[in-house]
């Protein structure tokens, strides 16, 4: 049957409207017993009396609702298979993307060390330059004093001659010695042979040379996917690889990031990435928000619910963990009158958090706060009136209009300040360095406070409610 084709398999479904015992008598029921279409009579008199079967309605209605869940199950099938497709052609762009950056490096690499080689012929050179020179300069001298030894014997053999000549029989006899002296080789002191080579050798340590070496210098793998130890989660603005305590009803963004060869984080193709939560006390894992690859965040989750979730994280279907990460997010962030200086009870009995103004002892904790003031021409000249950060009750550590404020203190001038109506702070609390840092979500601008003071809590001005939003 053409399965290609609906018309032949609508024409198929209604090819036998009559019983193939009873041709006259149309089908009814479907024997379930036997698989066949049958009519009244076969179900009534025939030997299809004590079988179980349908009526045709109803048996239609059962196989409908089959096909259909088949359908559906298809759909999301080619769903999934259309996500895959993407998936392929964004990793195909990686990869034609990293081949080129591999192509680089390797060029660098290579005309690096071949920098080093051109230094060391050079050097080579210079040696070699500089023991002509010596050896050169010896055989100049040597070759002057010989020329000069020379010169002084002629003389002394042109002189004895010439005496010789004019001497009587008795000079001759009486004056030998002095004659004998002038022509007397010994009388010199010359360096008869030259240097003793004329070479040049270059001693080669052969386990260094080159070929020796060059194809243990480098060579091409693809661990970058292969090993997921390359690749952490962390959180918007938060540390690189650390997952602070977050809070209900307050939407967390994640980063997944990528070390490379300089030890650089970098950002991942949201498009490569998979990631799920799993909450508390649940077993089945959610779909998060994936981020858009213009945002600063990978992924994003609005938590509802308290307790310890944990999220699957992988990056071209490479888990980018061996185990499932942690993620605990607490209750709901609400913040108490600034002016109350008296600490609970439980901040001090408790090794836990106090939810009673979210007073904070130990850990990492994490919340965000709205900027709801109107446009800068708008502001309120009252600074105390748009005041955000910590407090202990007596002393406080805050951001407010592009300053920043430590406890008796004057106002520093903020990192933070290209800010507007809507911006989203993302608030950081690491109590292990008692270091708070505010982020904006937006402009990615960041500022940090050190010396944070437990136990410790949310502040917001009184006087900033109309100005700042907790959720």
């Amino acid at each position: 049957m053409d399965t290609t084709n609906p018309t032949n398999v609508a024409s198929t479904i209604v090819t036998v409207p009559f019983c193939s015992e009873h041709p006259t008598d149309p089908v009814k029921f479907l024997c379930l017993t036997c698989n066949n279409m049958v009519c009244r009579n076969c179900v009534v008199r025939e030997r299809h009396r004590n079988h179980r079967y349908l009526s045709i309605i109803n048996a239609s209605a059962k196989e409908r609702q089959a096909i259909q869940g088949s359908i559906n199950s298809t759909k999301k099938k080619t769903a999934a298979l259309r996500g895959s497709i993407v998936w392929v052609s964004e990793m195909q762009k990686q990869v034609e993307m990293r081949a080129s950056e591999a192509e680089r490096e390797i060029d660098y690499l290579i005309n690096q060390n071949i920098a080093i080689l051109d230094d060391k012929r050079a050097r080579l050179k210079k040696d070699v330059t500089v023991l002509r020179d010596k050896k050169v300069q010896k055989l100049e001298d040597q070759q002057q004093a010989l020329k000069h030894a020379l010169e002084d014997i002629n003389k002394g053999v042109e002189y004895t001659e010439h005496a010789l000549g004019r001497m009587s029989d008795i000079e001759v006899i009486t004056k030998k010695n002095q004659l004998s002296g002038v022509l007397d080789f010994n009388n010199f002191a010359l360096q008869w042979e030259p240097c003793r080579t004329s070479n040049f050798s270059i001693e080669v340590d052969n386990s260094l040379a080159v070929n020796a070496i060059v194809d243990k210098m480098a060579h091409i793998s693809d661990k970058d996917i292969q090993e997921g130890s390359q690749y952490f989660l962390s959180m918007l603005g938060g540390k690189d690889g650390e997952i602070f305590t977050s809070r209900c009803q307050q939407r967390s963004y994640f980063v997944v990031m990528t070390m490379d060869r300089h030890r650089k984080a970098n950002k991942v193709v949201p498009s490569l990435v998979k990631a799920q939560v799993t909450l508390a006390g649940e077993k089945e894992p959610q779909n998060v928000m994936m981020g858009g690859e213009n945002e600063n965040h990978t992924f994003s989750y609005h938590p509802t619910v308290q307790g310890t979730h944990t999220l699957q994280v992988s990056v071209a279907g490479h888990r980018i963990s061996e185990n499932p990460i942690r993620w605990k997010v607490n209750s709901s962030v609400y913040i108490l009158d600034s002016d109350c200086a008296v600490l609970p009870a439980e901040v001090y009995s408790q090794e836990q958090e106090s939810l009673t103004g979210c007073w904070f002892k130990h850990g990492w904790h994490s919340w965000q706060v709205r900027i709801l003031a109107p446009g800068k021409l708008r502001r309120c000249s009252d600074t105390a009136a748009f005041e955000v950060g910590v407090t202990n009750g007596h002393r406080t550590w805050c951001w407010s209009d592009g300053k920043k404020y430590y406890p008796n203190s004057p106002a520093m001038v903020s990192s933070i300040s290209n800010w507007q109506c809507g911006d989203l702070l993302l608030f950081y609390l690491d109590l292990d360095f008692k270091q708070l840092v505010i982020h904006n979500q937006r402009s990615s601008e960041w500022d940090a406070w050190d010396g944070i003071q437990v136990p410790i809590r949310p502040y917001l001005s009184p006087q900033s409610s109309k100005y700042f939003g907790v959720n």
